[in-house]
């Protein structure tokens, strides 16, 4: 599946030189589907947009570089390097390829015909890769040490190139020093199945868990919360979909531990919360807690302790994604204290996020709130602090 990852429009560049090309693309980042008529495309491409907003910090770029020999001016060498590259790969994996096409043209046309160069598809090269990464060779020994330069990036930045782009109807050595405008496309290649299956086969699999789930089939664990009213009142559950989610629980129920020997899990979280989790480790999904706040926050409370990293994850996006009058305010405070005791990059931008949330709250809501109340020792405390936040 291709998405535009970026799209440059008659933009006015820098003048072309001996040395090359050089333009920073990270403004132009806003992933959009190829094909506008398959829903899974764009909602892909808009979830990837939201969290390229959130990581994507002032020093991940995307640069562009383009390089000729004067001796081969019909056949150009590009590279995309920069931090977002990697960043790309943490979200859509590491087996995306990028493709590049575009033209030069001269900004008074003039009847000259625009250069244009398309690229094959490239991987990426990661730092931890570099050592195996292709070496672009110098086609013009004065142009040895720009060159040089150019392909050895800096340890922190991931790259991938196409050392032969064919132009055959352009040559570049007439767009020296003369004022260009540029157009450019930039495409993502993501080999992500799920969006290649009809919707019904993912449906029916998560179908599928879910009737597990729901009518016990073949349960061997129990799970006892917080609020279980006498042991036949736990949860029932298959250990196989609890071990797969995290070694901390396969070894605990099956080592020389207590629940391996009696079979049931004692959990101070409540029902509802548990029945949140389990509904993650069956199907990958949580509808309960997107519907609630504080079922969220405490989901998020579990899946830190159980280490259950892919969920913690989830809960993080969907927190900074949800709007200010999703949060309850007893939930926002409470998340605002459990993301203090985090030694997470999330951690900062969960508590920002939790105090917007509190800002936008009217007075009456802080005061009410029985979290806000156990925050302050006496009640003049408490209204002076609940006036300031909402002014």
């Amino acid at each position: 599946m291709f998405i535009n990852l970026g799209s440059v429009s008659n933009a006015p560049v820098n003048q072309l030189t001996t040395e090359g090309f050089q333009m920073n693309l990270s403004e132009y980042i806003t992933p959009e589907p190829v094909d506008n008529e398959n829903p899974r495309i764009n909602q892909y491409c808009k979830k990837l947009e939201r969290i390229l907003e959130r990581k994507v910090k002032s020093n991940a770029a995307l640069y562009l570089h383009l390089d000729w020999a004067p001796s081969h001016p019909k056949k150009v060498w590009l590279r995309l390097q920069g931090q977002l590259l990697e960043t790309l790969t943490q979200i859509c994996g590491k087996e995306i390829k990028l493709k590049v096409d575009g033209s030069f043209s001269f900004r008074d046309y003039y009847g000259n015909p625009a250069a244009k160069f398309k690229t094959g598809e490239m991987q990426i090269f990661l730092p931890s890769t570099l050592t195996n990464a292709p070496k672009k060779k110098c086609a013009n020994a004065k142009k040895k040490k720009t060159t040089e330069a150019a392909q050895n990036p800096s340890s922190g930045e991931a790259f991938c190139e196409d050392t032969d782009v064919q132009t055959p109807n352009s040559d570049f050595n007439r767009l020296i020093n003369t004022t260009l405008k540029m157009i450019l496309n930039v495409q993502l290649l993501v080999e992500d199945e799920y969006l290649h299956q009809p919707a019904r086969d993912s449906d029916e699999l998560v179908a599928i868990c879910k009737m597990i789930q729901q009518n016990g089939v073949h349960t061997d664990v129990t799970i006892m919360t917080a609020d279980a009213q006498g042991r036949d009142s736990g949860l029932r559950a298959n250990r196989c979909f609890l071990a797969v989610h995290r070694p901390v629980l396969k070894a605990s129920l099956e080592g020389e531990f207590q629940e391996s020997r009696t079979n049931q899990i004692e959990t101070e979280y409540s029902v509802e919360c548990v029945k949140s989790l389990l509904d993650y480790m069956y199907t990958l999904d949580f509808p309960e807690a997107v519907k609630c706040s504080q079922l969220a926050v405490e989901l998020f409370q579990a899946a830190n302790y159980y280490q259950i990293k892919r969920l913690e994850d989830k809960l993080v996006e969907m927190f900074l994604l949800r709007g200010n009058s999703w949060f309850d305010v007893n939930a926002a405070i409470e998340l605002f204290q459990f993301a203090g005791k985090l030694d997470t990059n999330s951690s900062t931008e969960l508590k920002a996020k939790t105090v917007e949330v509190l800002k936008s709250k009217p007075l009456d809501q802080l005061r009410q709130s029985e979290n806000f109340k156990k925050l302050f020792p006496d009640q003049t405390a408490m209204d002076l602090c609940a006036m300031a936040f909402t002014k």
